[in-house]
């Protein structure tokens, strides 16, 4: 019985050596994967940025972003207040003129 013991003991004792090397590489090579992944993200990041990817229930969109200088900004802006006053003065020219003015107003 008590042999019987010891050689389960035994057994046991080189068993937790070979499951300690084990644990070890596959501990080893979990970080190495999980490393690899990372550095894949972050090459896949700085090439294309965010585009693509989801936020909760958004997906940043890929494309181009349309800047406009400070030249071109004032010009539209002024083409802009220019409309807004031609349809304001058409509006009240209208309102004010008699019934066959109107229409050659409006054109």
């Amino acid at each position: 019985m008590e042999r019987t013991l010891r050689k389960r003991l035994h057994a046991s004792v080189n068993t937790v050596k070979t499951l300690r090397k084990t644990a070890e590489r596959t501990q080893a090579a979990r970080i190495k994967a999980t490393a690899e992944r990372r550095a894949k993200q972050d090459a896949r990041l700085a090439q294309s940025g965010l585009a693509g990817q989801k936020f909760g229930k958004h997906v940043v969109r890929e494309g181009e972003l349309d800047v406009q200088l400070g030249e071109e900004l004032s010009e539209s802006l002024r083409r802009l207040q220019v409309c807004a006053i031609i349809q304001r003065t058409i509006s009240t020219m209208g309102d004010a003129c008699s019934s066959d003015a109107a229409p050659l107003a409006r054109r």
